[in-house]
């Protein structure tokens, strides 16, 4: 997340504020990872404690609209995240819609995949479940 980024803190020391996607959960019930759609990872806030509670499904397209965001949930973030450090492939923007017509926004390309797979194993990443269906909990 570039706006909530230490611009500083980023380009001397590589630390980034990163918020958190994952594979659709109904996409993620039938399709490989690879060709998922991702969604923000949205949590319930308990309201006495301020604890992430249990994940909700929540389109991009309405997170990223201001008028709709909700104080008792919240997108899963870290503030430091060391990008020089943790870096295996990216930054990337999701990949386009093929046409007019494609619902299928917010996906990963192809390339980037492939990236991962040849990248990972040099970071000590596992990228064997790529090519698997891991349905979300």
């Amino acid at each position: 997340d570039w706006d909530e980024t230490d611009k500083a803190k980023a380009r001397e020391q590589g630390i980034y504020h990163m918020l958190w996607y994952v594979p659709n959960f109904h996409d993620s019930t039938k399709r490989e990872i690879q060709n998922c759609r991702f969604w923000p990872e949205i949590h319930e806030v308990h309201p006495k404690t301020g604890a992430l509670g249990k994940m909700v499904l929540v389109p991009p397209e309405v997170v990223m609209d201001p008028t709709t965001n909700s104080s008792s949930c919240v997108w899963y973030q870290r503030e430091d995240f060391d990008l020089l450090h943790d870096h295996i492939v990216g930054p990337f923007n999701f990949a386009p819609r093929n046409n007019r017509y494609d619902r299928e926004s917010y996906r990963i390309s192809k390339e980037q995949w492939r990236q991962l797979r040849q990248k990972g194993p040099l970071k000590h990443t596992h990228v064997d479940n790529i090519d698997k269906i891991m349905p979300m909990k």
